[in-house]
């Protein structure tokens, strides 16, 4: 009987039983034994079934066997089916079996198409091992609109197919075994800001769903070099694959440096310009504006206060410095006391017509031969009150040389920059000044007795010098980053062994080496 093929594949059980079974004679008379297994068959539709298909007889059997069907056999409907068999040996021994055969489906079961695969026909789903290719039957999806639209998504699809017209189903298995594919982007990065994400660094993404973007490993992007940036796409089905971009980074990761911070002192109700006298340099070049933080300050009240300071660039570096602002309820002595002091002794100096190199060494030396050492905390005071006091009262530590140091070059408009110590518990202040040939350290403090150093236009590498000759490296140690470049050539190209400097001499004549006169 001619099978008519049927589209749809049933699930095709072909499940082999190997039942291997001793089969014993029940006579007496014969006592050989024999050996067979029952086998449950496969055929194709249509095809004729014979009891020996349902055993095979061992090649050491004793004996030869007769199969017999006992049930009926339908080959013409696809998939599982049971039916009994009789097994008879030589010797007339017999025993029946339960047995079960397999018809092929003209269809396959399911089959498996690449996600995103543009169209599919209806031969795809025959099985040729069943159908042969002068079989008329047709075969027609009941839905192929719906078919070719379940293309494009992952999943599983049941599917109706018409075998001329009996209707038969398959599974439609749609995966996504292709990785995704994109385009390299170089990404540029100019601010420690902008953080890029993995998917910034490529385009043109293709795959059949959602891809995901992660970067290889951590990637630090404040640096002013070029990096090479691993991508990994990975898609809804879990399919991956790497794209290798490029990061070209020129990010500024220098602070701004924040100058002429001081502590300031007022009288209580006195209105502050808390930015008189600050700057800020950046290597950017850009103008960039300093913040104050004064919350802290009550100005109605006497004590002392932090406020600070801060200033950032384009490119979100930010530093900080902080300052003492002390709140007094004596009245201070104001700006114009303090200029009228300045004044007169700057007239008293003579200096008509002088270079400003000139005039620098000659308040330098005014004020190292002028004012007395001693420790009078002028810190504390102010800068205003520790000027004034230092120009009237003639006598100060090292933040009294500094600060009328700094009024006085001021007032023959020579530029100076505050600088103070570090690594010490003792405070000590002196000047960077411009004249106009580059900064120079500017120290009008007496220095120790016997330990006599001009601090007049120094460098860098001769207050290092100075420091190591007598084993006090502190002495000039301050904070290099917050000041711009100073200069390098030196102003004493020849050293002298003369020390007649050393002692200080008063205006009365008589030598003034005392150890109240020197900084200890």
């Amino acid at each position: 009987m001619r099978y008519k093929s049927i589209f749809i594949m049933l699930a095709a059980f072909i499940t082999l039983s190997f039942a291997a079974l001793l089969f014993t004679s029940c006579s007496s008379a014969d006592s050989s034994l024999s050996s067979y297994t029952v086998l449950s068959p496969t055929v194709n539709p249509g095809e004729t079934l014979t009891g020996d298909d349902f055993i095979m007889v061992s090649e050491f059997a004793s004996s030869s066997y007769t199969v017999t069907i006992d049930g009926d056999t339908d080959t013409d409907e696809p998939g599982f089916h049971s039916t009994t068999i009789t097994v008879k040996s030589e010797s007339g021994s017999e025993k029946s079996y339960a047995v079960t055969y397999t018809v092929r489906s003209p269809i396959y079961d399911s089959i498996r198409v690449e996600a995103g695969t543009e169209s599919l026909t209806v031969e795809a789903f025959i099985n040729k091992s069943v159908v042969s290719d002068d079989d008329d039957t047709v075969f027609s999806f009941a839905n192929e609109e719906a078919v070719n639209e379940a293309l494009s998504t992952v999943g599983t699809y049941k599917i109706a197919i018409y075998a001329d017209k009996t209707l038969m189903y398959s599974s439609l298995i749609i995966e996504d075994t292709t990785p995704p594919a994109a385009d390299p982007v170089t990404v540029y990065i100019t601010s420690v800001y902008v953080t890029p994400t993995a998917s910034d660094f490529v385009t043109n993404i293709v795959d059949i769903g959602e891809v995901t973007c992660e970067f290889a490993e951590n990637y630090d992007f404040v640096t002013t070099e070029d990096i090479s940036v691993t991508i990994i796409l990975t898609d809804a089905s879990g399919n991956t694959s790497e794209v290798v971009s490029l990061a070209t980074c020129s990010v500024d990761s220098e602070a701004p440096v924040i100058l002429g911070v001081h502590s300031i002192t007022a009288v209580a109700g006195e209105s502050i310009d808390y930015k008189d006298g600050v700057t800020v340099t950046d290597n950017s070049g850009e103008n960039i504006s300093v913040k104050v933080d004064v919350s802290r300050v009550d100005t109605s009240t006497a004590g002392t206060y932090e406020i600070t300071y801060s200033a950032t660039d384009s490119s979100g570096n930010t530093t900080y410095e902080r300052a003492s602002v002390i709140i007094t309820d004596k009245e201070a002595v104001s700006s114009s006391v303090l200029t009228d002091a300045a004044k007169a002794v700057y007239v008293s100096l003579d200096i008509s017509g002088k270079t400003k190199y000139e005039v620098a060494y000659a308040i330098y030396t005014w004020v190292n031969t002028n004012i007395s050492y001693s420790e009078v905390g002028a810190s504390e005071l102010g800068f205003t009150e520790a000027a004034y006091d230092g120009l009237t009262e003639l006598v100060g530590d090292s933040y009294t040389y500094m600060a009328v140091s700094e009024v006085l070059l001021g007032l023959a408009g020579i530029d100076t920059l505050e600088i103070e110590r570090i690594g010490s518990d003792e405070e000590f202040y002196w000047l960077l000044v411009d004249v106009g040939d580059g900064w120079y350290h500017f120290d009008a403090c007496r220095h120790y007795s016997g330990m006599n150093f001009e601090c007049f236009m120094r460098t860098d590498a001769e207050l290092e010098e100075y420091c190591a000759a007598y084993g006090i490296e502190y002495y000039y140690l301050f904070d290099e980053s917050k000041y711009p470049t100073r200069a390098t050539t030196s102003y004493y190209e020849v050293e002298t062994e003369d020390t007649s400097s050393d002692v200080f001499t008063s205006e009365d004549g008589t030598s003034d080496d005392t150890s109240s006169d020197v900084l200890i």
